[in-house]
């Protein structure tokens, strides 16, 4: 009877052994799964991190090299040519600027260019022109309601949106659009704002989400058309439709500008292009084409004494986009920078293997 006993107590213990082992087994095969799922992730995130760096190498190593070629081509530059059109070799070149072969991936620059007669943006490798665009900093009140009813509208809201943005690059802490003896600050305090008017130029056209009353609508509608970069001045060979009408030329002689600086093919950016060569003979060639009234040279010869109209360029903008092979991914770069290669502006993003 004592064996029977002592024998059931050693099966009890060593079914309490096997059970125990069991689930020391099933714990730490669990674990082993675990780790092993853990470790799969960190490799995982070790190879993105590293095709997201290789991106960022490649684009750029390409934007490194888009700077060094221009600036280089700008220096060779005939001397003594001061004039920068749609026809140069930095507007529309797939030749120099489409699928440059590098060895982790290819580089493309190119711009969203603005084609005045199709009325819709078309892709252009190479550059764009800043002053091609109206620089916020420098125009006047009159010039910025322009473009915002051309472009956005014509109500109350946009225009108390310009007197806004003209209150937060002025010195002053006066209220540009009211009749308030209310100070700037006041004014934004009042609004529920945690910040006050810069009172200071724009560092970048995202600034103006600072501004009171502006919104990603307006933003998206006016941000092809203005800048921060530049002279302050206007060139004329490339400025848009809007941006022409916005300086204070009438449409009949935006039209006729425009038609000009196209050539006989009315095809803008190629070798029949016509460029004005100065401020001074913009009328003269434009006689030589096109009747134009007096009204319309008066109009024209103020906005050339006003000193907002050039007819070259300083700083320039692209978008450099880098590609790994194998459709890995890849990086977006815009950069603005003059004609000598000094960056103004760089931003910067990955582009996943999904979006490549």
């Amino acid at each position: 009877m004592v064996d029977k006993f002592i024998n059931q107590e050693k099966l009890k213990r060593r079914g309490s052994i096997i059970v125990l082992s069991l689930w020391t087994l099933l714990f730490l095969s669990i674990l082993a799964l675990f780790s092993g799922f853990i470790t799969h992730q960190e490799i995982l995130l070790a190879k993105k991190v590293e095709i997201r760096n290789k991106s960022y190498e490649l684009v750029y190593a390409g934007a490194l090299i888009l700077l060094d070629v221009v600036t280089n081509l700008f220096k060779k530059q005939v001397t003594g040519v001061k004039v920068d059109s749609w026809g140069d070799f930095w507007a529309n070149n797939p030749n120099l600027f489409k699928e440059i072969k590098l060895e982790e991936g290819v580089v493309s620059v190119y711009h969203n260019h603005w084609d005045n007669f199709k009325r819709q943006r078309v892709r252009w490798y190479g550059l764009d022109d800043e002053e091609s665009k109206i620089n916020i900093n420098y125009v006047s009140k009159d010039v910025l309601q322009r473009l915002f009813s051309l472009v956005v509208g014509k109500d109350k809201e946009c225009s108390k949106l310009v007197g806004a943005i003209i209150d937060w690059r002025d010195k002053d802490d006066f209220l540009s659009n009211s009749k308030s003896k209310l100070s700037e600050r006041v004014d934004y305090i009042n609004s529920g704002y945690t910040y006050t008017p810069k009172n200071a130029p724009f560092k970048s056209i995202e600034e103006l989400f600072l501004v009171k009353g502006m919104t990603e609508e307006i933003f998206m509608k006016i941000k092809d058309y203005i800048t921060v970069f530049g002279s302050g001045r206007v060139n004329i060979n490339t400025a848009s439709r809007e941006v022409l009408l916005s300086v204070g030329l009438m449409n009949s002689l935006v039209e006729k500008i425009i038609r000009f600086r196209c050539g006989g093919d009315m095809i803008e950016g190629n070798e029949n292009d016509n460029v004005f060569s100065s401020l001074s003979t913009v009328i003269s060639q434009l006689l030589l084409y096109y009747d134009i009234s007096n009204y319309e040279k008066n109009r024209l010869q103020k906005a050339i004494d006003s000193g907002i109209l050039g007819v070259s360029s300083t700083t320039f903008s692209a978008i450099c986009v880098g590609k790994l092979e194998k459709g890995q991914g890849g990086a977006k770069v815009r950069c603005i920078f003059d004609k000598n290669g000094k960056v103004k502006y760089w931003s910067c993003k990955y582009i996943s293997p999904q979006n490549n």
